[in-house]
């Protein structure tokens, strides 16, 4: 090859690698997001699973409390199952216990 050949390829690679990683980052923007259409609604009082998952998720939050809270109702129970994991999506009432922290 010359010299001059060289220099018209440089610019054209240059440019045709830039128009791959254009193409590579801006799809990855528009990819699915993993919303909660994956998840299925469940019965709330179907399972002993999801109160005790409450429990634990309201027994964590102490902070600033004096008291531990309780549940008082499971609302709304989801479900999504990928690759063997269960993802939990749960909505439940509180309210103070007699219990000290």
């Amino acid at each position: 090859m010359l010299p001059t050949d060289m220099a018209e390829i440089k610019p054209t690679l240059t440019l045709l690698l830039l128009g791959v990683w254009a193409v590579v980052l801006l799809g990855s923007c528009y990819a699915k997001p993993d919303d909660k259409d994956d998840f299925v609604e469940q019965d709330p009082n179907g399972s002993p699973t999801y109160l005790k998952l409450a429990h634990y998720a309201v027994s964590t939050q102490t902070k600033g409390k004096k008291v531990y809270d309780t549940i008082v109702e499971l609302e709304y129970v989801a479900t999504k199952v990928r690759e063997g994991n269960t993802t939990y999506e749960i909505d439940f009432d509180t309210a103070p216990s007699n219990c000290t922290i």
